[in-house]
C-alpha cells in the first residue's frame, strides 16, 4: 500500500501576480490579505513590467529590501534603481 504524493510545497497557500503603479527610488506597497497572519512567510520577487509581463528588455536594478507580514498583509520596500519610474510587478509567495 502506497502513500499519496505529498505537495510540492507544505503550507503553499497562495501565489499572486501583481502589477504596481511605477515608481522610482525606495517605494513601499502594501498587499492585503485575510490569508496572510504575521507568522507568514512571504517571499517576494519584484521587476519591471511591460504591457502586464516581465519586460523582457529590462535594465533597471529592482531590489526587494524588505519583506514585513502582519495579520492581514504584508508591507513591502522595493529599490527602483533608474532614472525615470518604472511600472512595477511582484510574484508574492505565502507559507503559513
Amino acid at each position: 500500500m502506497s502513500t499519496p504524493p505529498l505537495p510540492v510545497l507544505l503550507g503553499l497557500h497562495s501565489l499572486q501576480k501583481l502589477d504596481w503603479p511605477s515608481a522610482q527610488g525606495v517605494t513601499f506597497l502594501t498587499y492585503y490579505s485575510d490569508q496572510i497572519v504575521s507568522t507568514s512567510r512571504v517571499l517576494v520577487a519584484a521587476f519591471q513590467v511591460h504591457q502586464g509581463k516581465p519586460h523582457p528588455g529590462a535594465s533597471a536594478g529592482f531590489i526587494v529590501e524588505q519583506v514585513a507580514p502582519f495579520d492581514g498583509g504584508v508591507r513591502i520596500r522595493v529599490r527602483v534603481d533608474y532614472s525615470v519610474p518604472l511600472p512595477i510587478g511582484t510574484s508574492i509567495l505565502v507559507l503559513n
